[in-house]
């Protein structure tokens, strides 16, 4: 569903958990998401953070691989953003 939304819809950024996977996108990991956007032509501008929680660890080999913008620690101020 976020792929779709995205492909319908490009958003001019967007803020992902990694490893997230409920009820917002059941099927894809925010790495997942991350990769589709800045491997599409048509989306690779779109902003993109991944968030992680105090208690995760980040994978940092994977980071590298799907390129985000950014990623945040939670939690964060809103004027981080």
């Amino acid at each position: 569903m976020p792929i779709r939304r995205v492909r319908r819809r490009p958003p001019s950024a967007a803020v992902l958990p990694p490893r997230l996977a409920d009820a917002i996108m059941p099927k894809r990991s925010g790495y997942e998401i991350c990769q589709f956007i800045k491997l599409s032509p048509r989306h690779r501008r779109t902003r993109v953070l991944v968030t992680i929680g105090a208690l995760e660890t980040l994978d940092n080999d994977l980071v590298k691989q799907v390129a985000p913008d950014g990623v945040l620690k939670k939690p964060f101020e809103a004027s981080v953003l």
